[in-house]
């Protein structure tokens, strides 16, 4: 018990310093920051926040891992619980650390595969943001992670779109794709209208969430420009060849092909209304710390 008490104060001291010596320095009382305004929103900046998180939570789980078996083996040999044992059955002493490890395997395991799906989810963004910054030679302003309430929390739109050929509200959903199919194509997609047909799975995951992202921003933006405005919304699936019989106005497509999609649209809005929608989206995108 004595060497259990002894790995418990270290880690205090451990942590406790480095909270002391680093969070609590000059450095960081009593400096502040060089830049002032608060930046834009990038790409998937709501799912990186969620990967920090996850990561930092995973840490401590992975501590944790390896500090109880340590502790278990001084509680176990301590003499308080060698007579506990006597008195009932040896077999707990496997038993106990069994158990203890498949319950932190079950929560690191969960942890790891969320983690797994959130950084696939932030990386779909960024590809998808990167092809939208070319829009931006063609006389639009892009946007992202464009939170629908005001006070910067989830839900949020990925991507936003404004231009001369309308507003166009962009939902990324980034699937793997299968190692093999019966028929080979396991890069496909079809879209029927009413659901995503992958080679190994059918969801309608994405569809309702890019129309109802589209309808809450045309409230949004018509309620604060006092113009009537509608977004369209647009379904991305990065890395797949798209099949589409889309229903208007929702469109589904490769990445790739969201320029094309968005310029072979009639022009609707003129100039001095871009810049009213634009400044509206960025009153709320503009609310990262530097």
């Amino acid at each position: 018990m004595q060497s259990a008490l002894i790995i418990a104060f270290y880690f205090l001291g451990l942590l406790g310093g480095v909270w002391f010596l680093c969070f609590r320095s000059k450095t960081f009382k009593d400096r502040k920051k060089p830049v002032g305004e608060k930046m834009l929103r990038p790409p998937g900046h709501s799912l990186f926040e969620k990967v920090e998180m996850l990561m930092d939570r995973m840490n401590l789980l992975v501590l944790l891992a390896g500090l109880l078996p340590i502790l278990l083996i001084q509680i176990i040999g301590s003499p308080l619980t060698e007579l506990v044992l006597n008195q009932t059955n040896q077999f707990l002493i496997v038993l106990l650390p069994f158990v203890l490890g498949v319950c932190i395997a079950y929560f690191i395991s969960k942890k790891l595969l969320s983690f797994s799906h959130n950084l696939l989810g932030l990386k779909g963004e960024r590809l998808v943001g990167e092809i939208l910054s070319k829009l931006m030679k063609d006389g639009f302003d892009v946007f992202h992670d464009f939170p629908l309430e005001p006070d910067g929390k989830s839900p949020n739109i990925d991507h936003i779109v404004v231009g001369p050929n309308g507003v166009f509200a962009i939902e990324t959903k980034t699937w793997r794709k299968p190692k093999e199919t019966s028929d080979g194509k396991n890069w496909e997609v079809t879209f029927d209208g009413k659901q995503l047909k992958f080679p190994h799975f059918t969801t309608k995951k994405g569809i309702g969430q890019a129309t109802q992202n589209a309808r809450l921003l045309s409230k949004h933006l018509s309620a604060s420009t006092d113009e009537t405005i509608w977004a369209v919304p647009i379904l991305a699936l990065p890395g797949w060849f798209v099949s589409s019989k889309s229903i208007d106005p929702l469109i589904v497509v490769n990445p790739k092909q969201i320029r094309r999609a968005i310029l072979a649209k009639d022009k609707t809005i003129e100039e001095s209304l871009q810049k009213k929608i634009a400044y509206q989206l960025e009153l709320r995108c503009r609310d990262v710390e530097f």
